[in-house]
């Protein structure tokens, strides 16, 4: 199964319970972690960037960033 296919189903697992953004916010940080372990990059969740904290910065093997 496909990172999206997985991040899809758990949001529909998880709108039994609830649909605002704390709840689904796990669920979304595993489909970033998921697609960046396939580049070999790391995902860090809420890794502040200047004078802001994005939900998660995606940086390569020398730690530049890749995407927020």
């Amino acid at each position: 199964m496909h990172q999206i296919e997985k991040y899809y189903k758990k949001i529909e697992e998880l709108k039994n319970f609830s649909s605002n953004e704390t709840s689904i916010r796990r669920a979304f940080e595993n489909l970033l972690d998921g697609y960046a372990n396939e580049y070999k990059f790391s995902f860090i969740a809420e890794f502040p960037y200047k004078n802001i904290r994005p939900d998660g910065t995606v940086k390569d093997q020398f730690r530049f960033d890749i995407g927020y």
